[in-house]
């Protein structure tokens, strides 16, 4: 565990605005920079993927996402996210793994688009 204390939300918040208002690579590479000063932060990691997918760098995403759930399980937003490029990818039987997760830790947004649109399987 690192012994510095996480940046502030807005950081984040910054850095997805640099993204979209001037140069994602830059931003990727400073989301890069402060992941190595804040390992164990699984939100900094999410940012990362969230910057890859919006630059159609899916399995760099993925694999973003599927750290930042290494470091913290419940983190909804990133099972929500990852299950959303596996129903993109069809991969229906991990994204109901992941929008069932997302729901369980209070985000219920991809688990109930799912129910409209694709027939459910037991769990």
């Amino acid at each position: 565990m690192s012994s510095k204390t996480p940046p502030k939300q807005g950081l984040f918040r910054w850095i997805a605005s640099f993204a979209l208002d001037h140069d994602v690579n830059r931003a990727i590479e400073t989301q890069h920079e402060v992941n190595t000063q804040f390992p164990d932060f699984a939100e900094g990691v999410f940012n990362l993927g969230v910057l890859y997918y919006s630059q159609k760098r899916t399995d760099e995403a993925i694999m973003a996402y599927l750290h930042a759930l290494a470091l913290d399980p419940t983190f909804a937003k990133a099972h929500k996210n990852l299950g959303e490029i596996y129903v993109v990818q069809e991969q229906y039987e991990l994204a109901w793994r992941h929008a069932r997760l997302a729901a369980r830790h209070g985000n219920t947004k991809l688990i109930e688009m799912m129910r409209r649109y694709l027939e459910e399987p037991p769990e």
